[in-house]
């Protein structure tokens, strides 16, 4: 395939100036992308908690599938900006995905996304940002993973990210140590894992992308 033809945006976006339907398309993908999707069933989900002025709601199996598929446009919205798969479409299958959601009114403004994986790798921060392995075998054990994690662009750099993810361990019942973090990471989310986990943390993959992961962030 080509590549994406247009003008780059930061909302994921490729698309051409001056074209009025372009611009009109633009405008709504990039509104999402700052201010977070609206979607008018976040008004039927059950708020557990707040953070700071901000609704926290949890996203599982007990949530009637309409509404998941409707909730899951946040990772659609993510997706745009997000290297990787979406994450979460509203299915919920033996790795009990679960979408955790931040709002403002109807706005979903923040979210993470896990899952249950049965491999984790120990790793550790080395010099410069790289990323060691310590052991030679993963662990074999069946846990909650963090798949995806996403911040509305009107919304970052206010710590929202980190009470967030707590949220989201109290809910799944967990301490935030015992969380895997799937890999690769984007930069963002290597800042991420680090304030969790500033020594070393448990990361999800395959072996290829282990492999992948520790090639690309040696020094």
């Amino acid at each position: 395939m080509g590549r994406p033809v247009g003008n780059p945006c930061e909302c994921g976006l490729h698309y051409v100036r001056g074209l009025a339907a372009d611009e009109k398309y633009h405008a709504k993908i990039h509104s999402e992308y700052a201010r977070g999707p609206k979607i008018a069933v976040l008004g039927r989900l059950p708020s557990l908690s707040l953070v700071g002025e901000f609704t926290f709601h949890a996203v599982d199996s007990s949530v009637p599938v309409d509404m998941r598929r409707k909730l899951a446009r946040v990772a659609m919205v993510a997706y745009g900006s997000i290297p990787g798969p979406a994450g979460y479409y509203g299915i919920v299958t033996e790795d009990d995905e679960h979408l955790y959601i931040l709002a403002s009114k109807s706005h979903a403004i923040a979210m993470v996304i896990t899952a249950l994986d049965s491999y984790f790798w120990k790793l550790a921060w080395g010099s410069h940002g790289s990323i060691e392995l310590v052991g030679r075998e993963a662990i074999s054990r069946r846990g909650p993973k963090v798949a995806r994690v996403w911040v509305a662009a009107n919304y970052r750099r206010k710590g929202l990210t980190t009470s967030l993810i707590i949220e989201a361990s109290k809910h799944l019942g967990v301490d935030t140590q015992m969380l895997g973090w799937e890999l690769p990471f984007t930069e963002g989310g290597s800042a991420i894992v680090r304030k969790f986990s500033p020594v070393a943390f448990m990361g999800c993959c395959d072996g290829f992308t282990l492999r992948e992961v520790l090639n690309t962030s040696s020094p």
